[in-house]
């Protein structure tokens, strides 16, 4: 979240101070692609993993 706030107010930032073109081409690069690419497939991978601790808290009440 604090990289995506980041990003959006660097991007503001260019904007008002009329520098968005340089900024666009700057973030439009294949390493910032694959950053952006390799934290989406972690976000997945990260909400397939089962909760330990709902299991946990499951098995005590049975």
């Amino acid at each position: 979240m604090v990289l995506l706030a980041a990003g959006y107010a660097a991007s503001q930032l260019m904007f008002f101070q009329g520098r968005s073109q340089p900024y666009a081409e700057a973030v439009d690069r294949p390493p910032v692609a694959y950053l952006a690419g390799a934290l989406l497939l972690a976000i997945v991978v990260f909400g397939f993993i089962p909760d330990r601790e709902s299991e946990d808290a499951g098995a005590d009440d049975s």
